[in-house]
């Protein structure tokens, strides 16, 4: 495992930032813990990883930009949809053709210690 010195690792971020974004970043250090532009915070070798991450994506960014520097166009509104409606659901076989909820409801009547649970 390597040592990582972190006076090296920030240069390092640095460089890699200004090269991509074109502007120097914030780099806050906090016990350990280091947030680049006030994101998410990162562990020392996380840093080091997101420095080179920057690295390899500094093409990909630099031929997205003219697209991102064309005229936005509007988003067409979208549609809501309409609520389905709910159905009961139907027991089959030996009940009768009752709900759930009325099965339940005369098995816990015929039971002298029993009590509908609230909302029934």
């Amino acid at each position: 495992m390597t040592t990582l010195n972190k006076d090296e690792v920030i240069a390092l971020v640095t460089k890699n930032f200004e090269a991509k974004f074109g502007r120097t970043p914030e780099v806050e250090a906090k016990g350990g813990w280091y947030k680049v532009d006030g994101g998410k915070g990162l562990r020392l070798a996380d840093l080091q990883q997101y420095a080179e991450s920057l690295v390899g994506d500094a093409p990909a960014a630099e031929a997205a930009a003219p697209v991102a520097n064309a005229t936005p166009k509007k988003a067409a509104p979208a549609k809501k949809a309409a609520p389905k409606a709910k159905k009961a659901v139907k027991a089959t076989g030996s009940n009768g053709g009752k709900t759930w909820k009325q099965v339940w409801a005369e098995k816990l009547s015929a039971d002298k210690n029993s009590t509908l649970p609230r909302g029934f």
